[in-house]
């Protein structure tokens, strides 16, 4: 994958203004100059500690990224890590959810035997199916896992457009998996 060439910059943090972050997914403290390391909770997320008024408060790092770099003129209360993972912060890898967007662009769950979203063993051959709206749809029986998923990836782009969650891409014909 190409590495994106992102020219930093620094924007104020609404109610601890001497912090600063960056749309690469950093803070640094406006007094001391000194970049903040953070830590990662057992999620995976960074977070931060910031004094204000002579206290230490942790804060998402994803939330502080987002709040000064992201519009959200439909008042989404969620933020979505595009690539799944959550330590990238990086302004290009977040974007503003609703609780249900965010779970449409959820990582498949190990446990389900499975190497794809969407897809269960179902006798000899694979079911795909999809679920929306709390109500579950049967896309059809597969002989390969691979033709399943492209089924399932199909009525996902159709069902919830850009947070279609895909955990292959077809280059060429050729399934190549994405690890996440």
């Amino acid at each position: 994958m190409a590495q994106e060439i992102v020219n930093e910059c620094w924007r104020s943090i609404t109610r601890n203004t001497n912090y600063e972050v960056s749309n690469t997914g950093k803070v640094k403290n406006t007094t001391t100059g000194r970049i903040l390391t953070g830590t990662k909770d057992k999620l995976g997320y960074v977070r931060v500690g910031l004094l204000r008024d002579g206290r230490f408060t942790s804060r998402l790092m994803h939330r502080l990224v987002a709040i000064a770099f992201l519009d959200n003129p439909d008042n989404k209360p969620n933020i979505d890590h595009i690539d799944h993972n959550p330590s990238n912060n990086a302004i290009s890898n977040l974007r503003w959810a609703t609780q249900q967007e965010n779970t449409w662009n959820q990582v498949q769950q190990k446990h389900a035997g499975c190497d794809f979203k969407g897809v269960h063993k179902d006798g000899d051959r694979w079911r795909a199916q999809i679920q929306k709206n709390g109500r579950r749809k049967h896309l059809g029986r597969f002989e390969t896992q691979q033709e399943a998923a492209k089924a399932y990836l199909d009525a996902a782009k159709q069902d919830f457009g850009e947070f279609a969650y895909s955990n292959f891409t077809l280059e060429s014909e050729t399934l190549l998996f994405v690890v996440a």
